[in-house]
């Protein structure tokens, strides 16, 4: 049913299914080319994405994408410095805010 309901019409469905931790791999992988950042986006959300898929993500094309990843304390570290080195000053300095927060967390000098 997930499969069915990634293929929708409706952009809104679309990111439920990628934020959905019940959606097949497959799936999600498909939903990494979704034409919408916002879909692409959820991805970022399903806590069973595979960090190479976050990673993909963390060099998507949309700035909107990166910047909405980077405020993600769940990242793996080596993603939130791809962030953090990212080329739009945006998305640097919530990647920089999000590892600020982040307890005994130590960091790659930028």
């Amino acid at each position: 049913m997930l499969e069915q309901l990634s293929k929708s019409t409706c952009e809104n469905v679309r990111r439920q299914v990628a934020e959905n931790p019940s959606s097949p791999l497959k799936t999600l992988m498909l939903l990494l080319g979704d034409r919408s950042s916002e879909v692409r986006l959820g991805l970022s959300y399903n806590t069973k994405l595979p960090s190479v898929f976050l990673e993909w993500l963390s060099r998507d094309d949309s700035v909107d994408v990166r910047y909405g990843i980077a405020e993600n304390p769940h990242l793996p570290m080596f993603i939130l410095e791809i962030l953090r080195n990212d080329s739009n000053p945006y998305v640097v300095a919530r990647a920089e805010r999000t590892i600020a927060k982040l307890p005994h967390r130590q960091t790659i000098a930028a």
